[in-house]
């Protein structure tokens, strides 16, 4: 059974994987170009060059975690996550992420502020008789604590994935050239951006 779950949850990421191939080609590896990262305890691995924050691993984590707890219920122990190697399933996910973002990045391929306003207001747990509700926004991730920012900066980057992988799906192609420009001058993304204003309810 644990092996089935854990080809389930790979389905998350196998999309982020096909992406990776299109635009790669043969074999590649990352520890050529980033690595699991022990001394720095900000960062728990460097892709690129690009730092992946110990916060954002361990609210992947979480999420993990309380999809096995919803599956196994009682049964889900400690040993149970240590067999399912749920850490390295987290660490292996936003690895393939990053890699999607930045080339996402190489492309050109960008999320305005209107955009992602629009995806936050259409997610129903912010909604009340319909309409997105900022009162319920802030209430419930702050019942998360999750701070606004870093939820919208989640927000942002998985509707940036998302184009990316349309835009492969799309039949895209990739010269070997335009691959090896994008990683040996790629740009680094900088931090986070403002939070968004929500109109009144």
């Amino acid at each position: 059974m644990i092996q089935a779950l854990r080809r389930n949850l790979k389905v998350l990421s196998i999309t982020l994987w096909v992406v990776i191939a299109a635009f790669i080609g043969t074999s590649f590896f990352v520890w050529g170009k980033g690595s699991i990262t022990g001394g720095d305890s900000n960062a728990v691995a460097t892709v690129n060059g690009e730092e992946i924050p110990i916060e954002r691993y361990q609210r992947l984590y979480r999420s993990y975690l309380e999809f096995y707890r919803q599956v196994f219920k009682d049964r889900f122990t400690t040993e149970t996550a240590e067999r399912l190697g749920i850490s390295q399933q987290v660490v292996d996910f936003l690895v393939d992420e990053v890699l999607v973002l930045q080339r996402a990045q190489a492309e050109g391929i960008q999320v305005g502020d209107e955009e992602l306003r629009a995806k936050i207001q259409a997610i129903r747990a912010f909604q009340e008789d319909g309409k997105f509700s900022r009162d319920r926004y802030a209430a419930l991730l702050n019942r998360a604590k999750i701070d606004p920012a870093t939820f919208e900066a989640d927000q942002r980057r998985e509707i940036v994935r998302k184009k990316m992988e349309a835009t492969v799906k799309g039949g895209v192609k990739v010269s070997d050239a335009e691959i090896r420009q994008a990683y040996e001058g790629g740009r680094r993304s900088g931090p986070p951006g403002p939070r968004l204003r929500f109109p009144p309810s």
